[in-house]
C-alpha cells in the first residue's frame, strides 16, 4: 500500500462512508477486477458505491448492478479536469480504493474531500507480480480490508442490449442464436502498439503466433467447442 502523507491509516472499510474505487487500468484488468467490486457491494448493502474508470472502457461496467455511480476520466485531456472533481465532491466520497499502478496526476483524493487517512493503494510489489495476476490481488485486497476471506473468484460483463446485438453480427451464423456455447480467445490483448511516429507495430509483449497455437491446440483438446478469436483489423493483418 501507499501512504499519501504521515497520517494513521485505516485499516477498513466504513460502511457509513460512500466508497469510491478507482481502476484507471487497461480494458482487460477493469474486466478482470469486477469480482472485487461484487464483493464490496455485498459487504456494505447500503453504502453507496461508486467506481472511477477510464473513460474509453466504461463500457464495461455502465450496466454492473454492484457500481451505483461511474465516473470517467479522460487521460488524454489536457484541460483540467475540474468537472470531475465537482462530480466527485457532490457525491460526497469518504474513503477510497485505488487498484493497480497509480499516478497522482491522474487522480488526487484530497482534491474531492477524500481524508488521506481513508485512501486505500494496492501496489503490487515483487515477485507478487508474477505469482499472481492483478484482479486475484484486488480481489485479495478488498477481501482484507472488509475483514472477510478471498470468495472463489469470476468476472462479469453486463452488456447492453445494444452491444449485444453488435456482437451477434460478427459471430458466425451456426453462433448467432446463443444455443450453442463457443470459446472467445483475444490473441491480439495488450499486443498492438501504435508509436507516436512511423509505422504501427507489434509490442514486445506479443506472443509467438506457435505459442497460441500450442496454447489453443491444448485447450480444444479440453473443450469441445467452436472458437472465436476477436480483434481489430489491424491486429488481423498482424496475424
Amino acid at each position: 500500500r501507499v501512504i499519501f502523507a504521515q497520517h494513521e491509516m485505516s485499516t477498513t472499510l466504513d460502511n457509513k462512508k460512500p466508497v469510491l474505487a478507482v481502476s484507471l487500468l487497461g480494458m482487460g484488468d477493469l474486466l478482470m477486477c469486477t469480482p472485487a467490486l461484487r464483493l464490496i457491494k455485498e459487504f456494505l448493502v447500503d453504502t453507496p458505491f461508486g467506481l472511477l474508470c477510464s473513460k474509453a472502457f466504461a463500457g464495461l461496467v455502465e450496466g454492473n448492478p454492484h457500481v451505483e455511480h461511474v465516473h470517467t476520466l479522460d487521460k488524454n485531456a489536457f484541460f483540467p479536469r475540474w468537472r470531475l472533481n465537482r462530480e466527485l465532491k457532490a457525491q460526497e466520497y469518504g474513503q477510497v480504493l485505488i487498484f493497480g499502478p497509480f499516478k497522482k496526476g491522474l487522480f488526487q483524493p484530497g482534491r474531492v474531500g477524500i481524508p488521506e487517512r481513508h485512501c486505500h493503494v494496492l501496489r503490487f510489489v515483487g515477485a507478487d507480480v508474477k505469482v499472481r495476476h492483478l484482479s486475484l490481488q484486488a480481489l485479495d485486497f478488498a477481501a482484507e480490508l472488509l475483514g472477510t476471506t478471498t470468495p472463489s473468484y469470476f468476472p462479469e460483463l453486463f452488456p447492453s442490449p445494444e452491444d449485444e446485438k453488435s456482437a451477434r453480427k460478427l459471430l458466425p451464423p451456426s453462433l448467432r442464436d446463443g444455443s450453442l456455447p463457443f470459446l472467445a480467445i483475444h490473441v491480439g490483448n495488450a499486443s498492438f502498439r501504435r508509436p507516436w511516429f512511423g509505422r504501427p507495430r507489434l509490442s514486445f509483449r506479443s506472443w509467438p503466433l506457435e505459442r497460441w497455437q500450442e496454447c489453443l491446440g491444448l485447450l480444444l483438446s479440453a473443450l469441445p467447442h467452436p472458437v472465436v478469436l476477436p480483434g481489430s483489423a489491424e491486429e488481423g493483418r498482424f496475424r
